[in-house]
């Protein structure tokens, strides 16, 4: 099984070398880029086209921000040390911080939230890169890094593969090729498309 949190952690750092700013602060915020950078995919990612997350990071820190509901099914991306930052009501059954959450914090609104990890993280000094343009409209005048340049250090970072990278890559290809196979296997005049499907899923 792969350590999300630390291909995650080797994503952020990636990202971070690319951009080429020591001290600057950077929020990923398009679906690709926080589970590259964060390790967490959220199923509200199938069911809600508005979802906002964002994984706010330097080179040595990093916050989780997403709805509150999200908070417990995110640890399994923080290594046991997951912060984040909810926006949105949720009540959770367990309010203690079991479960991986080093830190927890409610806000109102997904602006108010990434404005507090970068508060947290950059001390509001530092140069912050933003990564995404939609839903994140909002973000835009928080950038004090140029966005072209940024969207080029996360495609760039993300063609990048190390051994572990290639591993996975490799796993996932020979995955798809059983399914394939399987589901050739059984096709046949009065199979549905619906059945291949299920073989292949």
């Amino acid at each position: 099984m792969t350590d999300l949190a630390a291909l995650a952690r080797a994503h952020r750092l990636r990202v971070h070398d690319i951009i080429g700013i020591a001290d600057a602060v950077v929020v990923a915020t398009s679906p690709a880029a926080v589970v590259y950078c964060g390790g967490y995919r959220s199923m509200g990612y199938d069911t809600d086209p508005g979802l906002r997350i964002a994984v706010v990071f330097d080179r040595k820190n990093w916050i989780l921000v997403g709805p509150a509901a999200d908070a417990w099914a995110a640890t399994e991306s923080g290594d046991g040390n997951l912060r984040y930052y909810g926006y949105r009501t949720f009540f959770f059954a367990d309010q203690d911080r079991a479960g991986g959450l080093e830190e927890f914090r409610r806000f109102e609104n997904f602006e108010d939230a990434v404005q507090a990890a970068l508060d947290a993280i950059g001390g509001g000094r530092a140069p912050v890169a933003v990564e995404g343009t939609e839903p994140t409209a909002g973000l835009s005048q928080l950038a004090t890094i140029d966005a072209a340049e940024t969207e080029k250090a996360f495609r760039r970072a993300r063609s990048i593969k190390d051994a572990a990278e290639i591993g996975l890559l490799r796993e996932a290809a020979a995955s798809t090729e059983r399914a394939l196979a399987q589901a050739l296997a059984i096709a046949r005049a009065g199979v549905t498309e619906l059945e291949l499907a299920a073989v292949i899923s």
